[in-house]
């Protein structure tokens, strides 16, 4: 009975779009909705407002946490989660999520970057964990670093050591990680060792 419901409340999970430039302070047109694609069983779920999760610069992204449980709790299901700059910790937050689905609201950051919400539920005992990261103008991050001026000399003279290495290919029993289906070995090559004379790969 259970995957029976949760299988009729996935399919009732929409995205409603709002275009980045629309003016907040009049009435807003009548929103597009599109179906969100999740995997059966999904009970937890993160979905910004836009289709292809990209945003331009000074936008400001609108995130939906969904819980699909049956039965839902009246008092809604609580979850921790956090909002972020992506590849980077960001302080945990908790909140409890209505059965119309909880909304965050993510500003741009200062640069163009991308934002990662992380969201975990204890739901009857299984922790489920969802995930959506939106971009904000990508297509104008520049590299945080220059190559340096030697760099292709610097590469063709470490190629060049490395051609005057014979490859020295050594094949080792390992039983300590064979089981009794699969043997292992260890492949092994000369390198180059740079101060410390020539080492394996």
């Amino acid at each position: 009975m259970l995957n029976v419901v949760l299988s009729a409340l996935l399919g009732l999970v929409l995205v409603v779009l709002q275009p980045a430039w629309a003016d907040t302070s009049s009435t807003p047109p009548p929103p597009t909705v599109l179906p969100v694609q999740v995997a059966p069983g999904t009970v937890l779920t993160v979905t910004p407002d836009r289709a292809d999760w990209m945003y331009a610069a000074g936008a400001t992204a609108t995130l939906r946490i969904r819980v699909a449980v049956a039965p839902y709790p009246a008092g809604g299901v609580a979850v921790r989660y956090r909002v972020g700059p992506e590849m980077l910790d960001a302080p945990e937050q908790r909140a409890v999520v209505p059965a119309e689905g909880l909304v965050l609201t993510v500003y741009a950051p200062a640069l163009p970057g991308f934002v990662r919400c992380s969201v975990q539920a204890n739901i009857l005992g299984t922790v489920h964990s969802a995930m959506a990261t939106v971009g904000f103008a990508p297509a104008q991050l520049l590299p945080t670093q220059t190559e340096p001026a030697d760099f292709d000399a610097f590469w063709a003279a470490q190629q060049a050591e490395l051609a005057r290495v014979p490859p020295d290919l050594r094949l080792q029993p390992a039983p300590g990680l064979s089981t009794p289906k699969v043997e292992v070995f260890l492949l092994s090559f000369a390198n180059v060792g740079g101060w410390a004379g020539p080492s394996r790969f």
